[in-house]
Order: structure tokens, then C-alpha cells, then sequence
């Protein structure tokens, strides 16, 4: 299964240089390019000149050849003077060494701007990363057709590209990774086209569309289920009885008052702030488990003191086997930005009974971070990298009710002594003698 590296574009976010004013009929215009390596493409972007006036509706498109066009989206209201980032219903993947066309069709215009472009820009390759430029692209029509004739002009029409990338290596075999996790292989996706507020219901195999920026989901709805889903913008959920299974999503998945939630098998990734972030800021959060799951890729932006798992205020938390891989420590604008793996933050409540086990976290400033928690507090079998900047462990108060086999992967060096705390003391009593023994409990 694969799995999908940052944004890129070919020339974006460059501008073109040049802008016409009398060219008014129905035009398409197009950029056609080449990748050196699979990927997928995400959305379409056109620069909108300045005095742009027609009161019709632009479309966009991606073209695999002149008769397989494989995606056609409305533009309905340009931002003139700037680049339209227009999201695909779905990403089109292309393999390796393929060739398309990406296209706007302008409807006729009175008066005003007509469209942007740089001349000569695509007279020879212009190549950025995995991507290359061949030339641009045009076509007078009444509808939007496939731009037919060739051209050295680049007309500010260009897209967001995602090449396909391997499992990075810092997961260990055995941990869960991308390839693990996530939608079904083979699953066949339906396009969701409802409003960004979920209504209630079951969703299996939908893939809901790139949101604009800063935009994500929402519901308010119990009794959610997604499964083999995919969501190309983040997603905030605030009811109860939820069950999410093999889904996978971009931008970060947000907890708030949720009463009883398993997910298991997602993979989120590619958020500014948390990858995954309970509160219990609308309620009580309770009742919580996490299992076989990922949280990779963050891209921390300013101030965002971000973590792979923020959890303020539950009762009732279980992670079982799930990879947290943060990515070596850095500086966004000179701020620490990477926080930890996993920090139970004492907020909204505090935090009651979690425990985590056979879990993998690699990363970050601290991997693990634990302010106090109530009742038990067990930290079983799991395992830390070595890119944690200040340490794998910062326990704040926190006192682990049962801390047992917590090792370095490579290395095997414990970084949590072995303790068994009073909860695991219990005593048994013989005709003749009471007799001390250790038991250790789950919950």
C-alpha cells in the first residue's frame, strides 16, 4: 500500500509575469508535465490575473491523454490576484515515468483580465524535484477540451503533487507502519459529497476530498463508524460510541468529549499541530483504546508545540501496539515545535487509569511525557528510538503503578526502572501464617 510524501508543485508558488487583457474568448490552457517517480495528484492550482471579471465558472482538469481525462472540478469564484488551490473528490495516481496534462478552462469574459502567464517559461524542461515541465498547452473552445495545441508559454496553471514514498526505516519490524495500516488493500472508494459537519451514520470505503486550508471535518453524531476510510483534511469528533478501523488521515484526528472510542489500524500523519489530540474540553473523555495503530510525518508549524498523542483529561486509556514516530527534533522560526510522542498533560480534569504497552516511540523533544495520573498508571513492554532530543522519558509527578520491560530497541537499555507499585500487592493467607505475594493486574 502506499503512502505519500509533502506537497510539491512544478513552478508554484512563483508568479507569472505577465497578464493579458485582450484575449476574451473561452480558452483552455494548460502545463503539461512528466514525474520521475509515482505519486498521486491532489488538487489543481491556477493564478488568477488581477481584474479577472467573468461571470461564469472556471474548471479544472487533469488530462492522462487527450481522451482520458481523469479529473473535471468547478472553480466557481477565482480569488483574482492570486493562486486558487482547487482540491480534486480524489487524488489521481500516476506511476512512474508517466505524462499528463493540467488544465483550466476559462469561460468568455466582456472585459477585465484575462489570464496570466510568463512567456518562454516552458521553452526548455523545468524541472523541480521529481517533477518536469514540457511545455504549455491551449485550446479555444466553447466547453473545456483537452488543450491540444503546444506552446512555450507558461500560463500559471500547476498542481499539488504527492510522490509515493517507502516505510520509513525508523520503525522497527513488528511495529505498526503505514503499510500496516490504513484502508484495506483492494478497497474500492466512494467519493464522499456531504456538507464538512458528518452527519450520523456508517461510512466504509469513503474518501472524503482535501478541504481548503486550514479547513477539516467534523460531527457531532454518536455512533459514528468509518471504516476503510480515507480523509484528506483533518477530522474533529465529539460523539460517543465511536469505532474507527483501518482509515487513514492527513491533517490529524481530534477527540473531544468522547464517551468510549476504539481505533484501531489508522494512520494519521501529515498535521501542523497534534497528530492526535483527546480532551475532554466539551465533556468527559472516557473509555478510550488504541491499538495497531500510526502517527507519523508531523509538520509542526510555528508555536505548535506538537505532539504524536496530546491527551488532556480521560478516564480510561489503553494503547496497545501502535508505532508514535515523530521525527528528529528541529526548530520551526527558532521555537521548539516537536513536543513528544505521547504527553498525558495534567488538564480538563486530569488523567485517569492508561496504560500503554508493546508501543514503539521514536522522536521528538521527550518520546514520552507524563504529568500526574490518577489511579493506575502501567507502561508494559514498549520500546523507544534513539532521535528523542532531551530524553525517551519525562515523568512530571507521575508515579507508574506497574512499569515493566520499557528498553531502548537497539541498545536494550531500560529507560523506566522495573517497579511493581502497591496496586500489585496483595495478600494471601495460609492456615498458619499470612504470606506476601506479587501479583501483577491488569485492567
Amino acid at each position: 500500500m502506499a503512502s505519500w510524501g509533502e506537497d510539491a508543485s512544478l513552478i508554484a508558488p512563483e508568479q507569472p509575469t505577465a497578464a493579458s487583457s485582450s484575449d476574451h474568448g473561452a480558452i483552455s490552457l494548460g502545463t503539461r508535465m512528466t514525474s520521475t517517480t509515482a505519486g498521486r495528484i491532489t488538487a489543481v492550482l491556477w493564478y488568477c490575473p488581477a481584474g479577472w471579471q467573468a461571470a461564469g465558472t472556471v474548471y479544472a482538469s487533469v488530462y492522462r491523454s487527450p481522451s482520458d481525462r481523469a479529473a473535471h472540478v468547478a472553480l466557481p469564484a477565482p480569488i483574482p490576484g492570486a493562486w486558487n488551490r482547487v482540491a480534486l473528490p480524489a487524488p489521481v495516481e500516476l506511476p512512474a515515468a508517466s505524462s499528463w496534462t493540467v488544465a483550466v478552462w476559462l469561460p468568455a469574459r466582456a472585459s477585465g483580465g484575462d489570464y496570466a502567464y510568463t512567456p518562454a517559461k516552458l521553452g526548455g524542461p523545468v524541472v523541480r524535484g521529481d517533477l518536469t515541465g514540457t511545455g504549455g498547452a491551449f485550446d479555444y473552445s466553447i466547453g473545456a477540451v483537452f488543450p491540444s495545441n503546444g506552446t512555450p508559454t507558461w500560463f500559471g496553471v500547476d498542481v499539488v503533487w504527492q510522490a509515493a514514498v517507502t516505510d520509513p526505516t525508523t520503525i522497527p519490524p513488528g511495529f505498526p507502519t503505514q503499510s500496516t495500516t490504513g484502508p484495506a488493500p483492494g478497497t474500492t472508494f466512494t467519493t464522499y459529497a456531504g456538507p464538512t459537519t458528518i452527519p450520523p451514520g456508517s461510512y466504509l470505503g469513503m474518501r472524503f476530498p482535501e478541504l481548503p486550508p486550514r479547513g477539516f471535518y467534523d460531527s457531532n453524531a454518536a455512533d459514528l463508524i468509518f471504516r476503510d476510510c480515507e480523509f484528506n483534511s483533518g477530522l474533529v469528533l465529539r460523539g460517543d460510541r465511536l469505532t474507527m478501523e483501518r482509515t487513514r488521515i492527513a491533517g490529524g484526528l481530534s477527540l473531544s468529549g468522547v464517551d468510549t472510542a476504539l481505533l484501531r489500524l489508522i494512520d494519521v500523519h501529515h498535521s501542523g499541530t497534534d497528530l492526535l489530540h483527546i480532551t475532554s474540553d466539551s465533556g468527559q473523555c472516557s473509555d478510550i483504546t488504541i491499538s495497531d495503530s500510526v502517527f507519523r510525518n508531523p509538520v509542526p508549524i510555528e508555536d505548535a508545540h506538537s505532539d504524536g498523542l496530546q491527551v488532556r483529561g480521560v478516564r480510561g486509556l489503553t494503547i496497545r501496539h501502535c508505532s508514535f514516530d515523530m521525527g528528529p527534533w528541529v526548530l520551526v522560526a527558532g521555537k521548539d515545535t516537536l513536543n513528544s510522542c505521547v504527553f498525558l498533560q495534567n488538564a480538563q480534569g486530569g488523567n485517569h487509569d492508561v496504560r500503554i504497552e508493546d508501543t514503539y516511540l521514536d522522536g521528538a523533544g521527550f518520546a514520552l511525557v507524563v504529568d500526574v495520573v490518577h489511579g493506575r498508571l502501567i507502561l508494559k513492554g514498549n520500546r523507544w528510538g534513539v532521535q528523542d532530543h532531551h530524553g525517551p522519558v519525562s515523568l512530571t509527578g507521575a508515579v507508574p503503578t506497574l512499569a515493566q520491560d520499557n528498553r531502548r530497541y537497539v541498545s536494550g537499555t531500560l529507560v523506566i526502572p522495573d517497579t511493581l507499585g502497591v496496586d500489585d500487592l496483595s495478600i494471601t493467607w495460609t492456615p498458619l501464617r499470612p504470606q506476601w505475594t506479587f501479583d501483577v493486574k491488569d485492567f
